[in-house]
């Protein structure tokens, strides 16, 4: 619970122009700045009530979403290990209260749970198979890649104008949090794309991890075949010592 997992990068802001031109404009001598900002990400969970209204029309811009936090802590648990974190993702989540305590859990009650450091934010910004509660470590590792090369698509805005005009917008309407903003609409757009769905399955299948040690012996006919055939000799061999 205490190990937080927490993002840090350089970041370089969009340009913006200063001289009083258009800023859709790159004119010959026009002076523009950017800024550079030391950033930290880190990822929050918590629970909270969203709700969708509309006024019966086919317009998207009719749709209404409100969000209001719950007020109340819940019970939040990690699993407990001794492993290293560059070793394992911790699963984490909401649980019941008949677990606070439970001797294979780490639990707290709280209205939010800051996430867990794991190997997905070390590795490769990748998600990995049947690991989706890692899909927010590998949303940030993504934000903060050093290369475009590596990126999944250009949200620095190099080739699309309007990837660049939406973040020096947000520069506009926020000089102090707007480069914050960036970050954040960034993995909001990688996570929405990753786990969001159009079916949610209300029970989720789990089995037991216990320990144990398993042989094919279908593997082991080659070294069969050569027991009988090396067999005789050393038979015969330990015949004639004796």
């Amino acid at each position: 619970l205490t190990n937080t997992e927490v993002f840090c990068g350089i970041f370089l802001a969009p340009p913006v122009r200063n001289d009083g031109g258009d800023p859709k404009v790159f004119d010959m001598g026009s002076r523009w700045s950017q800024r550079l900002h030391a950033c930290a990400s880190t990822t929050r969970a918590s629970i909270q009530t969203t709700t969708f209204s509309t006024l019966n029309t086919s317009s998207i811009g009719d749709l209404r979403i409100t969000r209001r936090p719950s007020d109340q802590p819940v019970l939040w648990a990690m699993e407990k290990t001794d492993l290293m974190i560059a070793d394992i993702n911790l699963m984490w989540g909401r649980v019941n209260d008949k677990y606070e305590g439970d001797s294979s859990l780490w639990t707290t009650r709280s209205e939010e749970l800051y996430l867990p450091a794991g190997s997905a934010g070390i590795l490769a910004p990748i998600l990995l198979p049947g690991e989706p509660f890692t899909m927010p470590s590998a949303a940030w590792a993504t934000v903060y890649q050093t290369t475009r090369a590596e990126a999944l698509t250009d949200y620095a805005g190099v080739s699309d104008y309007a990837v660049k005009a939406k973040l020096q917008s947000l520069i506009d309407q926020d000089p102090v949090r707007g480069h914050a903003n960036i970050r954040n609409i960034i993995w909001t757009d990688i996570m929405s794309n990753a786990v969001l769905g159009t079916t949610t399955k209300s029970n989720l299948m789990v089995t037991p991890n216990h320990p144990s040690i398993e042989y094919d012996f279908r593997f082991a006919i080659p070294g069969f075949i050569l027991l009988a055939l090396w067999l005789p000799s050393i038979v015969t061999a330990l015949a004639l010592v004796i």
